[in-house]
């Protein structure tokens, strides 16, 4: 680091703290927007499931190495029952969009787990670490998986073969099994790429459609963060954060309906799963005093009362305001920078180069 870096902070302490402490929202406005409700532990929740899923990598000049894992562990009345783990570690070459493709992978193994959950126990109430609304909003965030009609036709025989796997149940990422066939038929890796890309993200979102119509009545989605401003268009931070820092008590945020739109270039193949659209009831809550505030996400309508009856059932779950099913599962999932080290070490990559070796 530089030394001048140093003064600059000294020089701009003040500006930059006041840049951290800044919402420019008001308490009233907030106060119309919040109820204040606190929910009481219920004695039986019945069986939940929590979902969680896990990535890391290290990136070499020639590949990325990067592994992925995920896990659904279901809880009855008296605690831990059994649980679905599975994971793979992988290598992928370099792309624009390779780091999203690594988030697609994982993403795949956490629904396949979690659909494997649900239709082998009776679950009551399926809880899933992250949003599941912000997912089809990032769909939309590049146009790289587009593909012409001519290639779409070309591989109609891997897109019909993806969709036959969808309900079989495996533990696995189907559409990377396409590769070696892809590579054949058109001989350039660039080229290549990009279709397996679309495959795995058409994979995601059959999975994703699949777990919604099967068991939307049954799934939460529940995450610690979130740069959503829909409530407060004009604050600096997001509506989690302002509501986080000016709201004392327990209670919830009115709901507000999300209706996301499936991407048009996949949605013919999706027709089976839903129409062009899927609502989600979002709000914030928190369950506790001094508990932390989260955002919760339902893909159904649900009304003023339903909603107090979740809060109540997530209330029976949480240890510091949070639902422990979750807490745990990101624990068992997490990928940290030690177990890729124990990876890199197994595989003996020694002698790839990083390119940062001559500094």
């Amino acid at each position: 680091m530089i030394p001048e870096l140093l003064e600059y902070a000294l020089v701009n302490r003040r500006s930059i703290i006041n840049g951290v402490q800044e919402l420019n929202v008001g308490l009233s406005e907030v106060a119309k927007k919040w109820t204040s409700y606190s929910p009481e532990s219920i004695p039986s929740i019945g069986r939940v499931a929590a979902v969680d899923g896990s990535l890391n990598f290290i990136d070499f000049r020639g590949f990325l190495l990067y592994a992925v894992d995920a896990a659904a562990l279901v809880y009855g009345d008296r605690g831990y029952e059994d649980g679905v783990k599975t994971g793979k570690v992988g290598l992928l070459y370099p792309s624009d969009n390779v780091l999203e493709r690594v988030r697609h992978h994982m993403a795949i193994l956490e629904l396949r787990t979690i659909l494997k959950v649900l239709e082998d126990y009776d679950i009551d109430l399926a809880l899933n670490d992250g949003s599941y609304v912000s997912f089809f909003a990032k769909a939309y965030g590049t146009h790289f998986y587009f593909l012409s009609r001519k290639t779409l036709r070309e591989f109609q025989d891997l897109i019909e073969s993806l969709s036959k796997s969808i309900g079989k149940g495996e533990l696995k990422v189907q559409s990377e099994d396409f590769f070696g066939t892809i590579l054949e038929r058109i001989k350039d890796v660039d080229k290549a790429i990009k279709v397996i890309s679309f495959l795995e993200r058409l994979e995601t979102f059959q999975l994703l459609l699949k777990l919604l119509k099967d068991f939307g009545n049954k799934i939460v989605s529940i995450s610690k963060t979130s740069v959503s401003r829909r409530y407060f268009s004009h604050s600096l931070k997001p509506d989690l954060v302002v509501f986080s820092k000016m709201t004392l008590s327990p209670g919830f945020s009115q709901p507000e309906k999300y209706v996301v739109s499936i991407p048009s270039d996949i949605k013919g193949y999706l027709k089976e799963y839903c129409d062009d659209k899927v609502t989600f009831t979002v709000f914030y809550a928190r369950t506790e005093p001094d508990g932390m505030v989260f955002r919760v996400e339902i893909p159904e309508e649900l009304d003023i009362s339903e909603i107090k009856d979740l809060l109540s059932r997530l209330r029976s779950l949480s240890v510091k305001g949070y639902p422990y099913p979750l807490r745990r599962v990101h624990r068992e999932v997490e990928i940290c920078a030690e177990d890729m080290l124990k990876l890199y070490r197994i595989l003996s990559l020694y002698g790839e180069e990083k390119g940062r070796e001559m500094l």
